[in-house]
C-alpha cells in the first residue's frame, strides 16, 4: 500500500490544474489564495496577493519569516479540528485554512483572505511597520486597499474551499494508487514473462536435473505470491473508489 508518511501535495495532485483551480476559486470569492505543504512554504504561485502582503509584509525579511510560521500554525490549526479555521494573520489581517487531509494526515492547506472584518486602527499598524522595518506610511497606505468584508462571508469562502480541498484530496489519493499500483504491475508482468522464458528452455532441455526443476517450481510459487499481493491492492483500491462516489 502507498506510505502516506512521505507523501507530498505534488505527488497526488496535477499542479497545474492545482494552480488554475485556486485562482478561479480566489477570483470568484475576490480574495486571495496559496497553498502550501505541511511546513507552511508555498507550492503554488500566490492568487492575487495584496500590496499590503506581498510589496511591504512579505517584503521585509522578519515579516516573511512570520508570514511563513502564522501560515504553519493556520494550516496546523485547521487540521486539529477538522475543518476550516479563521485567524488573525501577525500583521493584523484576517484568514483562512482549508486542510489538504490523507487518511487522517495533513500534507497541506489552502491558504485565502487577506481582508479585514473591520475597520482598521491605523495606528496599530504603523506600530508594526516600524517593528518589522517598513515605512509607515506606505504601510498604512497599501492597509487602505485592503477590502473589508463581513466575517460570515469569509467563513462561507473557508467552507466551500475545504469541501473542494477534501473532494480534491481523495481523487488525487486514488489517482497516485492507480499510478503506484500499475508500476507495480508492470514489474511483476517482466518478473512472470522473464520466468516462463526460463521454463520454456528448462522444459526443452530433457536432461534437466531436479534441482532445476524444483527452483523453477519456487519461482512459479513466488509469482503465484504477488500476483494475490496484487489482488489484495485492487481490493483496497476498489473500497476507495467507493468512497469517492
Amino acid at each position: 500500500m502507498v506510505d502516506l508518511d512521505n507523501i507530498r501535495i505534488q505527488d497526488i495532485f496535477d499542479m497545474d490544474f492545482l494552480q488554475k483551480f485556486q485562482d478561479t476559486y480566489a477570483r470568484a470569492v475576490g480574495m486571495t489564495a496559496v497553498t502550501v505543504d505541511a511546513n507552511g512554504k508555498p507550492v503554488t504561485k500566490p492568487t492575487d496577493w495584496t500590496d499590503f502582503c506581498m510589496k511591504f509584509t512579505r517584503d521585509s525579511k522578519e515579516g516573511c519569516r512570520r508570514c511563513e510560521e502564522c501560515d504553519r500554525k493556520g494550516g496546523e490549526a485547521a487540521a486539529r479540528n477538522g475543518r476550516p479555521s479563521l485567524y488573525e494573520c501577525h500583521a493584523g489581517l484576517m484568514d483562512f485554512g482549508a486542510p489538504i487531509m490523507l487518511s487522517g494526515k495533513q500534507i497541506g492547506s489552502i491558504l485565502g483572505g487577506q481582508v479585514l472584518t473591520s475597520p482598521p486602527d491605523e495606528e496599530k499598524f504603523r506600530a508594526y511597520a516600524r517593528e518589522i522595518n517598513v515605512d509607515p506610511d506606505k504601510y498604512v497606505e497599501a492597509l487602505r486597499k485592503v477590502q473589508i468584508v463581513p466575517k460570515a462571508r469569509l467563513e462561507h469562502a473557508a467552507n466551500g474551499l475545504f469541501l473542494m480541498a477534501s473532494a480534491l484530496s481523495k481523487i488525487g489519493l486514488f489517482q497516485y494508487q492507480l499510478r503506484d499500483l500499475a508500476g507495480s504491475i508492470n514489474d511483476t508482468v517482466l518478473h512472470v514473462s522473464a520466468t516462463m522464458e526460463e521454463l520454456a528452455a528448462s522444459a526443452n532441455d530433457v536432461n534437466a536435473n531436479q534441482r532445476g526443476l524444483n527452483t523453477e517450481i519456487k519461482n512459479v510459487s513466488e509469482i503465484s505470491g504477488k500476483i494475490n499481493e496484487f489482488t489484495s491492492l485492487i481490493r483496497d483500491i476498489a473500497k476507495q473508489t467507493r468512497l469517492l462516489g
